[in-house]
């Protein structure tokens, strides 16, 4: 569960985020909709621990006693991905972190490419990636790590129907 209370933001004196609150249960699927420049990229920020907040509270509740882990999807995901890496090796940069077996982690890393049906290009580095393969990436990267949560930022907006249904 998360909770943020009375979470309040401003950027050189204009506020941006003024006293949010709401819970978000297990299994909960929440969206958060308001017209562009309003914070709802900075708020999901704030929740993933990524950037300060002026005042309030967020509490994350992890189901088992260790720290809660999100999954990140950014609206610019093009910008958070290695470009000197192939699809293989931003999935398994991802999870060097957590994994440290090789093995393993590339079992992981083929699961997670066959999911989101990028196998077959593997060895292409994101410039080489259509908006849609490029945001899958981003896609199978977060979901490869097995986090407890998700926080989605326009996730499926280079997507085609099929996909997005899909996914």
């Amino acid at each position: 569960m998360i909770r943020l209370e009375n979470i309040y933001k401003s950027y050189a004196n204009r506020q941006i985020i003024k006293d949010i609150s709401f819970d978000v249960n297990d299994k909960e699927i929440v969206a958060i909709i308001g017209p562009n420049g309003c914070g709802k990229s900075t708020l999901l920020k704030i929740i993933a621990g990524l950037e300060k907040f002026d005042n309030g509270k967020i509490t994350h509740k992890p189901t088992s006693g260790q720290k809660t882990k999100p999954g990140i999807i950014f609206q610019n995901y093009q910008h958070s991905l290695l470009p000197w890496k192939t699809i293989w090796g931003n999935i398994d940069f991802a999870l060097s972190g957590t994994i440290k077996h090789s093995l393993e982690r590339r079992h992981q890393v083929n699961q997670t490419l066959v999911a989101i049906n990028l196998l077959g290009h593997r060895y292409k580095y994101p410039y080489e990636l259509s908006g849609g393969m490029a945001q899958l990436l981003a896609i199978g990267r977060a979901w490869a790590a097995k986090p407890d949560y998700f926080l989605l930022d326009e996730p499926f907006s280079a997507l085609d129907y099929h996909t997005s249904i899909k996914l």
